[in-house]
């Protein structure tokens, strides 16, 4: 079992080529498991109230009313013509969930589980997850960077089976 505890880690929001067709987003990486054929039997991140917060907000980077969606997968985000994440590699270890800011900062307790096992071969590469968000609309983030500073935790419930 692993804990990751995020406290305030900072994530730094890019806005999109094209803003009326972009989302902005961001990545950070959050774990890189060791070499080996990986089984995960579950995973789990949850972000108290007001764990998620805009650095600047104000609309010139994040809007201060700002929707997004935040989630984690095997893939980092990057410029992609779409709003939201959109159930792919970005978000398929624990799937999106809806954030919206209230005056720059998250309003609710946010959580997401993913009991399903799955097991992948990371013997020639090993796997690693990334946090990853991208608003929902163009008024979400204007065109200047800004950081979301992410508190919470992530947990992940694995073991390695053996390496090559």
């Amino acid at each position: 079992k692993t804990v990751i505890t995020m406290d305030e880690m900072s994530v730094v929001s890019t806005d999109g080529a094209s803003p009326a067709a972009d989302g902005a987003w961001g990545t950070q990486q959050l774990y890189t498991f060791p070499e080996g054929h990986i089984n995960v039997l579950g995973k789990h991140v949850v972000f108290p109230l007001a764990g998620l917060e805009a650095v600047d907000g104000g609309g010139a980077g994040f809007s201060d009313t700002a929707d997004f969606e935040i989630g984690v997968g095997t893939v980092a985000a990057a410029q992609d013509t779409q709003f939201d994440l959109n159930g792919g590699d970005e978000e398929d270890v624990v799937a999106a969930i809806i954030a919206a800011l209230t005056a720059k900062t998250s309003d609710a307790i946010e959580s997401s589980a993913n009991g399903t096992a799955a097991t992948v071969d990371g013997s020639t590469s090993a796997l690693e997850y990334h946090l990853n968000f991208r608003t929902r609309d163009n008024a979400d983030h204007g065109s200047t960077a800004d950081a979301l500073l992410v508190s919470g935790t992530f947990t992940i419930l694995w073991t390695c089976l053996g390496d090559d």
